[in-house]
């Protein structure tokens, strides 16, 4: 009998269970006052949550950070970067959600 129960509680806990997935960058542009604006989208997010992104160049060093409240799942993070990086995409990016 109690291994029936067991069993059926885990069961019951695997069903029970949503996995949850991370945010993801969907898009990255400057805009016209020379800002990279990092769009990051996250399926579990709520509007409370607050996205910090930051930017780094080629040999991975930081090179600037912004953050934003989330709307709709979606937060439009704007990071000013040192002008001999504007206009290049090729800049890697890292978003978390501070929750």
């Amino acid at each position: 009998m109690k291994k029936i129960t067991l069993i059926a509680s885990l069961i019951l806990l695997m069903i029970s269970i949503k996995p949850t997935f991370a945010g993801e960058i969907t898009d990255m542009e400057f805009n016209i006052i020379d800002r990279l604006e990092v769009t990051y989208y996250d399926p579990n997010g709520d509007y409370v949550d607050r996205i910090a992104c930051t930017a780094f160049n080629s040999k991975g060093v930081p090179i600037g950070g912004g953050t934003d409240l989330m709307s709709a799942k979606i937060a439009v993070v704007m990071i000013k970067v040192p002008k001999k990086y504007v206009g290049k995409l090729n800049l890697k990016v890292e978003c978390v959600n501070e929750g």
